[in-house]
């Protein structure tokens, strides 16, 4: 049995546990504590909703606005420095968590092509559009004790708005597997845009002629393998079947040759 053990003296709130022997043995019980250190917690708040496109143009959510992924957005302190940013989430939601109370604002960032729909538009705070047509700027919002959380904050969008691509299969560092002198495979891309939008398809980075357009592509002819020294001789050259009366065969159009033979067939460069 030992002496219960004294806290400090130091204002804490305590606890004891007196821990006693069954049946009861004399002077052997004990007692221990555990503290409760009370501390003088902070209250922070909040600010976030969403952000969705405007199908009608009306300032406020309707059933058929759907969300705006990858909004760019500024928090704002009261004198209007930007602070902190993030970008809405696929469902066009975002936050800024775990603020200090105090004056605060937002600023979306309209995507290329899109602008804000008309600002505070049928008095439902929870269903209108905050952000100024202009600057996309917020009204003052102020976070006190009692509304830490200011969840009512949102932007609708007009326009085409933002286009997210994922880049088609194949560019852009993917590969697609291919056997040699086989049919060339399907390439596919997956393509999220608010608004209308196309998806076309190119032989070169820099554009040109769209060789198609639409979520999938397949190359026309087989997989052909050039050596890499033999490619510097064969850039741009087509290969093509002629039927016509003077004999069928494959020919060789090549734009670096310096001369070719009658029939098509072998050049030299």
């Amino acid at each position: 049995p030992t002496t219960a053990q004294l806290p400090p003296a130091d204002g804490t709130v305590y606890y004891y546990a007196v821990i006693a022997s069954t049946p009861n043995v004399p002077n052997c019980t004990d007692t221990a504590w555990v503290a409760i250190k009370v501390n003088d917690c902070a209250i922070l708040g909040s600010i976030g909703d969403y952000v969705f496109i405007d199908q009608d143009a009306s300032g406020t959510q309707t059933a058929a606005d759907v969300p705006a992924p990858g909004i760019k957005i500024y928090l704002l302190d009261s004198a209007s420095k930007k602070i902190d940013s993030t970008i809405t989430d696929i469902n066009g939601k975002y936050l800024f968590s775990k603020l200090p109370l105090g004056k605060y604002s937002v600023q979306f960032v309209a995507p290329i092509g899109g602008v804000f729909s008309p600002s505070l538009q049928g008095g439902d705070p929870s269903k209108d559009s905050d952000a100024d047509p202009l600057t996309g700027k917020s009204g003052l919002i102020i976070l006190t004790n009692i509304t830490p959380d200011i969840l009512t904050v949102d932007a609708g969008l007009i326009g085409e708005g933002n286009c997210n691509y994922a880049p088609p299969t194949s560019v852009l560092g993917s590969y697609v597997d291919a056997c040699k002198n086989k049919p060339y495979p399907t390439l596919t891309a997956t393509m999220t845009i608010t608004g209308s939008g196309t998806l076309d398809w190119f032989k070169t980075a820099t554009g040109g002629n769209a060789v198609a357009t639409g979520l999938s592509y397949t190359p026309t002819g087989n997989v052909i393998v050039v050596d890499k020294k033999s490619l510097l001789y064969l850039v741009g050259t087509v290969l093509d079947f002629s039927d016509g009366l003077n004999g069928k065969g494959f020919q060789f159009v090549n734009p670096n040759a310096s001369r070719t033979c009658g029939c098509g067939e072998s050049f030299s460069v």
